[in-house]
């Protein structure tokens, strides 16, 4: 019989990283109270959601990581008020996520995520672009797909959403698309997003690359000025 693990006492700890525990949640009791960056495996039992609702007032930033069985998951919900950033490696993952202070959000396109807030959102990594024209203060914008067939269609997709709307996203800086070949990219699309910066009055640029030109904010949320590794 597994003993279970309390971290329970460990008051100053603040950044945990169990990706690599394999089957870690199913004998972990309790979280430190005062975890600020976690990262962990989903799993189908939903005990991570537990695990997340431990430290759920202190958390800032959370990455959830590929489960290693991959396995249907009910519809789960997290309320993390403090959270600024979310990375999210799970797929076929269900989750309704209400964290108010949201900056940074990354989701691949089998997950279905639904945000309770996304109006602080300005960095958004995804796939999946509905609803993209609904991000008010989004000024990075990174769109990746798997499949070299759908990597066209984003771009056109966000280009249309400009187009249609001048008004659309009016924050936004920098969109950068995951293009594993970008000769594949026909000219006209700069044309048109030149034609569409002079009529708004925008300046949002399009890079078409195969690595991605903009970081995670992650080391503002790795380790803090008032963390022990500084």
């Amino acid at each position: 019989m597994r003993g279970e693990i309390d971290l329970s006492d460990l008051l100053s700890l603040v950044y945990l990283d169990l990706a690599y525990c394999e089957e870690f949640n199913s004998y972990l009791k309790a979280l430190p109270p005062k975890v600020r960056y976690l990262n962990m495996r989903t799993d189908s039992s939903q005990l991570w959601v537990q695990h997340v609702e431990q430290c759920a007032n202190t958390l800032e930033a959370l990455v959830l990581a590929r489960p290693q069985y991959q396995s249907s998951t009910p519809q789960m919900a997290i309320n993390c008020p403090n959270l600024r950033f979310l990375s999210i490696h799970a797929p076929e993952l269900m989750l309704h996520v209400i964290a108010p202070n949201l900056s940074f959000f990354e989701v691949p396109p089998s997950s279905a995520v639904h945000l309770g807030h996304i109006e602080g959102i300005i960095h958004l990594r995804v796939g999946n672009l509905d609803g993209i024209h609904m991000y008010s203060s989004l000024r990075i914008l990174q769109v990746f797909s798997h499949e070299p067939e759908h990597q066209l269609n984003g771009v056109l997709q966000v280009l249309q959403v400009l187009e249609d709307d001048l008004n659309a996203l009016p924050e936004l800086k920098i969109v950068e698309f995951g293009i594993s070949d970008a000769s594949n990219i026909p000219m006209h699309i700069l044309s048109r997003l030149e034609v569409r910066n002079e009529k708004a009055g925008s300046h949002i640029r399009f890079y078409f690359i195969t690595k991605w030109v903009t970081g995670l904010p992650m080391e503002s949320y790795e380790c803090a000025k008032d963390m022990p590794c500084q």
